[in-house]
């Protein structure tokens, strides 16, 4: 993939001097169509935030571990990041809002930061799914100490999902960003916002396609593990009087297994439209009409999942507890 293959610059290109924006146009209800489900998925996400601030620095919930919690706030807040960067890289662009300003801007620095504040939250968004596993495990193997060992890799981990998409946007530095325009099937004025003169010429797209890959194949070998201690643990507890705190583990162990299958759909949009992407630009073009319900499945899917399943979120009621004095401690996940 070279520069020219990715749609004409129009940074003071004059054909675009008497574009003029049409609202009432496709394109502006694709891109802004999702706000209907957008909006109230906010207010999921606020709740999920509330109920883990309550439980900081109030009375403790026993359905709520801040290690669970802590990744999932955080991976709502990469989604979240991802979806505003995204809306003025690819989305509001596409609709020709932007056009007017855009040719009348020089190739600049601040367009550069906006791609890479949206390349920087994807790469966040591949993160989190994989940490959201390594704390499942940790329950799952260290039931006794899970809060202590999982504090101990969140320290580190979390920094370090910070840091690493810095360092995978290095060779952005020199960049300049620019506008450039869509091809078949968008209109003319149809543009998103792209880069010139990065370091060597060296593309994202490469890179974005490996991480992928490579989380994704983590995350699903992560998940595996787990799924196999989990029937283990499941046959063990078959056994033994079924209670009231064995049937709520069950239930927030499917909450939480939803929750990470949601959290795969970031990958697969990755893989299949920056893979078009590379391989045919002409084919990706029509895939990016689709793209952004791809990404904003994952965004909407998870805190939806986990709100409406985890019992955390469900109203409290008296149960009655049959009491097994054989049975081991439970795990609060």
């Amino acid at each position: 993939m070279v520069n020219r293959e990715l749609g004409l610059v129009i940074n003071g290109n004059s054909n675009y001097s008497n574009y003029t924006f049409d609202p009432l146009t496709f394109s502006c209800l694709l891109s802004f169509g999702p706000l209907i489900y957008i909006i109230p998925t906010f207010v999921v996400i606020i709740r999920v935030i509330r109920t883990f601030y309550r439980n900081i620095i109030g009375k403790k919930d026993k359905n709520v571990n801040r290690n669970v919690f802590t990744v999932l706030v955080l991976s709502n807040f990469s989604s979240l990041g991802f979806f505003f960067s995204d809306l003025i890289v690819i989305r509001a662009p596409s609709t020709g809002i932007m056009t007017s300003w855009c040719y009348r801007q020089e190739p600049n620095r601040f367009l550069n930061i906006v791609f890479q504040a949206q390349a920087y939250f994807n790469y966040c968004t591949m993160f989190y799914p994989v940490l959201f596993s390594v704390v499942r495990l940790v329950i799952t193997y260290v039931p006794n100490r899970h809060d202590e060992v999982n504090a101990k890799i969140l320290k580190f981990a979390i920094p370090a999902i910070q840091i690493y998409p810095i360092l995978l946007l290095l060779h952005m530095i020199p960049a300049l960003g620019v506008c450039r325009q869509h091809s078949s099937p968008y209109s003319f004025g149809a543009v998103y916002v792209h880069f010139i003169n990065s370091w060597r010429g060296i593309m994202n797209a490469p890179i974005t396609v490996i991480n992928s890959a490579v989380w994704l194949t983590t995350c699903l070998i992560l998940n595996f593990i787990l799924y196999r201690k989990l029937r283990k643990l499941k046959t063990v507890s078959l056994s033994q009087t079924q209670t009231h705190q064995n049937i709520r583990n069950r239930i927030i162990e499917v909450s939480l297994s939803l929750t990470t299958l949601a959290m795969l759909f970031a990958y697969a949009t990755n893989l299949v439209f920056l893979g078009s992407f590379m391989i045919d630009y002409d084919v990706a073009t029509y895939l990016v009409v689709f793209r952004p319900f791809g990404y904003d499945l994952e965004l909407c899917v998870v805190p939806w999942v986990f709100y409406l399943t985890h019992p955390a979120f469900r109203k409290k009621s008296d149960s009655r507890i049959v009491v097994n004095s054989n049975r081991k401690p439970h795990l609060s996940v």
